[in-house]
């Protein structure tokens, strides 16, 4: 029982020895952490006396002959109001905008009266909430099928009389350029600064259009 507690007690002093050996550690490492930070801070103050302080010139001369102040004269100046502009509203910020409304009728199985079975009738369109819809570019094929006419009686007597009808000017010769497409591809190269590359890119990632389409 002796050796234990002899053995207990050693173990004890072992880890209070230890505990004071990290605590001398801890205490030199704050010592010259202070010392550093010291260091650092007055380095700082001859920078800034340096960069943002008087010269020694200046300094020497203020020292020797303290400048004499200036005499103020007080001027009152009269107060200043401004007109705070109001809030603009939803309307006036949305009046460009085309308006389509979004009728939800009420589902079949409940045009029924709860109270007498009777077919209810529409009184009114309330409104609920209004939001904004944003549809992003994209991309269609527009065939032009031009109508041709023929007439009946001059078929009939072996004279072929054909007429078709106009269609509208292609914009490029043998190209698939619309004005819509050539108008979009000039707003974003001139207006957002977005490179021909970089559209090529966007527009197989948004509309599926092969960068091939650009070279015909």
């Amino acid at each position: 029982m002796e050796d234990r507690t002899e053995l207990l007690i050693e173990l004890v002093q072992k880890t209070i020895e230890q505990k004071d050996e990290q605590i001398r550690e801890l205490r030199e490492t704050i010592e010259n952490l202070q010392t550093t930070a010291a260091s650092l801070n007055e380095t700082i103050e001859e920078f800034r006396r340096k960069f943002f302080g008087f010269s020694s010139e200046r300094s020497r001369r203020k020292n020797a002959e303290p400048e004499k102040e200036e005499e103020t004269e007080k001027v009152t100046v009269k107060s200043y109001q401004r007109d705070r502009k109001p809030k603009s509203t939803r309307e006036e910020l949305y009046k460009n905008l085309p308006v389509r409304e979004a009728r939800c009728p009420m589902p079949e199985g409940k045009r029924l009266c709860p109270d007498c079975d009777t077919p209810m009738e529409t009184i009114s369109w309330q409104y609920v909430r209004e939001e904004l819809s944003i549809i992003p570019a994209k991309a269609e094929r527009i065939r032009y099928l031009q109508e041709v006419l023929a007439c009946p009686v001059c078929r009939k007597e072996d004279e072929g009389t054909i007429v078709k009808a106009p269609t509208p000017t292609t914009l490029l010769a043998h190209s698939p350029a619309s004005p819509s497409m050539a108008a979009y591809v000039m707003y974003q190269k001139f207006m957002n600064s977005v490179p021909f590359c970089r559209q090529e890119m966007d527009w197989l990632r948004t509309t599926k259009i092969s960068p091939q389409v650009w070279k015909q």
